[in-house]
């Protein structure tokens, strides 16, 4: 089944999104390999712990989107106001969740996409490439994760089905996460992602170590073409330092490598990896040269460095990265008319913000306004590699717990519609979310 990525709960509660385990089970953050997840294995059975408990919950959101989108030709005065287009849609995240003794837990999650129009569904503006395009039906079911835990004998744990990998360090790149198909989207960070199906072993010691190995079997039919990695984690004081080793059959390993450690009043973090070969999905070196233009780079670097800080007392996070891409087109692809062409009919593969070389994201967020009910948010990533931008302010509005109203617009800066945030000529989103948590 296909389905796109478009704009849907954008609540962006983004200190939520930058403590990645803040109130969560400590064996959810454990099976997630985030790096805060070297733990004691022994806390996990404490009396007080709700996972030796047996238990089943439910939960989820319900989003209604509304939006106006102004074409570029629009807003240059060279169309009409009918280039615009309007949408509105209904998204479901569903989980159900059961807990039985010793560790064992089930896991369900769906996501449920309802359009009152299909033909006004945009694109998204940050995942998606143009020639994904609206469904061809006006309700959409998505399975996201579908798994089941297992530990055995409180030293190793064992998560098999479909599910989410959270490897890396960054916020929104993550060079080192080559298992996950669906990439974040920068507008919605928080969004559901539809996981990948494959076994993964964790083997945590103490605060010291955590070793894990996810075997890929998404999408696969033959053992042969399975893929792995390896990741071993380590705690040497306040630096949190972790290793990546990508695998498989007929292909170069891939080596890879995180960190994150405080300096100062400062919070760092990078990642990166090093590929010997393009990957499967890369752009045909034919499709570029029959377009006139360079093969990108076959083998190189890419690399993420980043920084945030909490200021007056947590209410003000700032944040930025730089995210350089070794195997980047040296110009801009998208400069050549018939190579945008190939990225709207779906002939050229294409990542956003994996294009060009350079980029870079800023994140601000101020909370705890009107007797804490607003919080006010301002993020932006730029490709310096062709000069353009996208940026977002964001107006959150929760009167009431887990009830929220984010008003935004989205906006693409370029000094031309040959750039990587202008070539689906849009120019402005303006989008109103309503959302609901139970």
């Amino acid at each position: 089944m296909s389905v796109i990525s478009i704009p849907t709960t954008a609540c962006l509660c983004l200190l939520a999104v930058f403590d990645p385990i803040h109130g969560q089970d400590p064996l959810d953050s454990l099976f997630r390999g985030d790096t805060a997840a070297v733990i004691p294995v022994a806390s996990l059975y404490r009396s007080g712990s709700n996972v030796d408990s047996p238990s089943t919950s439910f939960g989820g959101t319900l989003a209604n989107l509304n939006g106006y989108g102004i074409h570029r030709d629009v807003a240059f005065g060279n169309a009409g106001l009918g280039e615009n287009q309007t949408f509105s849609y209904m998204r479901g995240d569903f989980f159900l969740d059961s807990r039985l003794d010793k560790g064992i837990k089930g896991h369900v999650s769906l996501s449920v996409l309802h359009v009152s129009d299909a033909a006004q569904v945009p694109y998204s503006g940050t995942v998606a490439a143009a020639s994904q395009g609206a469904p061809s039906a006006q309700t959409l079911v998505q399975m996201d994760e579908f798994f089941l835990d297992v530990s055995v004998a409180q030293r190793a744990y064992v998560r098999a089905g479909q599910q989410v990998l959270k490897w890396g360090q960054g916020f929104f790149w993550n060079p080192v996460d080559l298992a996950n198909v669906d990439r974040k989207d920068f507008v919605e960070m928080d969004r559901e992602r539809q996981g990948v199906y494959g076994l993964r072993l964790t083997i945590p010691y103490k605060t010291l170590f955590n070793y894990q190995l996810f075997i890929d079997a998404n999408r696969v039919s033959l053992p042969a073409k399975y893929s792995m990695v390896n990741r071993v984690e380590v705690l040497l004081g306040p630096l949190e330092l972790a290793g990546y080793l990508w695998s498989q059959r007929g292909r170069y390993p891939i080596p890879g490598f995180d960190f994150s450690m405080p300096i100062g009043s400062w919070g760092w973090y990078g990642e990166g990896i090093y590929r010997f070969e393009p990957p499967e999905n890369a752009v045909p070196d034919d499709s570029l040269l029959v377009n006139g233009l360079k093969p990108a780079p076959e083998k190189g670097i890419k690399i993420l460095l980043g920084t945030h800080k909490h200021f007056l007392r947590d209410k003000l996070f700032a944040g930025g990265e730089a995210y350089f891409n070794g195997m980047g087109m040296e110009a801009s692809a998208l400069e050549n008319a018939r190579f945008r062409d190939g990225i709207k009919s779906g002939t050229i593969p294409y990542q956003a913000f994996d294009l060009d070389r350079w980029y870079a994201a800023f994140y601000l967020q101020y909370g705890e306004l009107w007797e804490k009910t607003i919080s006010l948010g301002l993020n932006a990533v730029v490709n310096f590699s062709d000069a353009s931008a996208l940026v977002y302010p964001s107006f959150t509005f929760s009167h009431v717990d887990n009830f929220s109203l984010v008003i935004k617009p989205v906006i693409y800066l370029g000094g031309s519609p040959d750039r990587e945030m202008t070539f689906q000529n849009r120019y402005v989103d303006i989008l109103a979310d309503i959302t609901l948590r139970f």
